[in-house]
């Protein structure tokens, strides 16, 4: 049988990614210490909650955001502490703490509290990847702007889309096993299954979210350069804001400004595609964007909402079953 590429063993960037998304939509959940709210004209107080706190120091915290077993290592502390929400010794400007919130009740809580913010150390960054430095759905706080955008594409999830969405991963994923795996198999060699599923996942949102062919070369250019702009604005630049400006003398900074114009491009292609498809699908999510007044037609700001909805979806799913395969590999029974 093929063997495919042991997660636990990417290079670095692939490791980058991966913490970059653990690190940006898991790890910074502020706990709120005392949360104060409107109940029937009263003031309701809540306590405050002990967390554990993990006995690693700040050297060593750091060290492991920054190796190769995040996830791993993540669920091996929480085991230890007895708890899936416990505090990381990891000190980020402007916030008090760092938690670790994986309890499914607590972090559903958290995020339909109305006084939950994003922090903005880190989607403060996504702003600066886009041309109009305009804050996208994904990194703009709660408020007016942001429910009209998010209710605008709420459609594009329903449950008739979602069928698509699930028929055409489907298809795809067939394809890759016929065309790509079968002849591995076959040939008894080795693959990176995370880079292999990476490709799956784009064309599948390429096609069901963007109606657009993504092509192998627009591939491989979205996961190379993306590598390059996570590694400067989720990692470096929201440990250090003043990167930005330094970008001047520094190649790595440059290089990732470089990055987002390329990737851009892709985005402007996609919309022209989009505008002379002679019966465009509705109620996408490319769809609803166009038809959003709220972007007011502009092509730079779609850009951005369309580049981050792909960065949101990509990585994550691909990453999720590629560890999923790995344990299904270890444990066959």
């Amino acid at each position: 049988m093929a063997t495919f590429y042991n997660p636990t063993q990417w290079h670095y960037q692939e490791v980058t990614l991966a913490v970059g998304t653990v690190t940006a939509a898991l790890l910074f959940l502020l706990y709120k210490v005392y949360v104060t709210v409107s109940t029937n004209g009263k003031e309701k107080k809540f306590t405050k909650k002990s967390l554990p706190k993990s006995s690693m120091s700040i050297l060593e915290t750091i060290q492991m955001m920054a190796g190769r077993k995040v996830p791993i290592q993540l669920f091996d502390m929480a085991k230890d502490l007895g708890s899936w929400n416990f505090e990381l010794n990891l000190p980020v400007p402007g916030h008090p703490k760092v938690v670790v919130v994986a309890e499914a009740e607590d972090a559903r809580s958290i995020f339909r509290d109305s006084l939950t913010e994003k922090p903005k150390s880190i989607y403060g960054q996504l702003m600066e990847m886009s041309p109009t430095k305009s804050p996208s759905m994904f990194a703009m706080q709660t408020g007016a702007e942001w429910h009209r955008r998010r209710k605008g594409t709420a459609p594009a999830f329903s449950q008739t889309h979602i069928r698509r969405m699930n028929q055409v991963a489907v298809k795809h994923t067939e394809k890759w096993l016929k065309e790509i795996l079968t002849p591995m198999v076959q040939n008894n060699e080795s693959f990176d299954v995370v880079k292999e599923l990476l490709k799956v996942v784009l064309r599948a949102f390429s096609e069901t979210a963007l109606q657009y062919d993504i092509s192998d070369e627009e591939i491989y250019m979205f996961i190379t350069e993306w590598d390059l702009i996570a590694k400067e604005y989720v990692l470096k630049s929201a440990a250090n804001p003043f990167r930005k400006y330094l970008t001047a003398i520094l190649p790595e900074r440059r290089r990732a400004v470089q990055a987002c114009d390329s990737v851009y491009k892709l985005f402007h292609r996609i919309i022209n595609n989009y505008r002379n498809l002679d019966s465009p699908m509705e109620g996408t999510v490319i769809d609803l964007i166009m038809k959003n007044p709220t972007f007011k037609n502009d092509e730079n700001i779609i850009a951005s909402e369309l580049f981050l909805y792909m960065v949101a979806g990509h990585d994550t799913t691909a990453i999720s079953v590629s560890w999923i395969l790995m344990e299904l590999e270890k444990n066959p029974q």
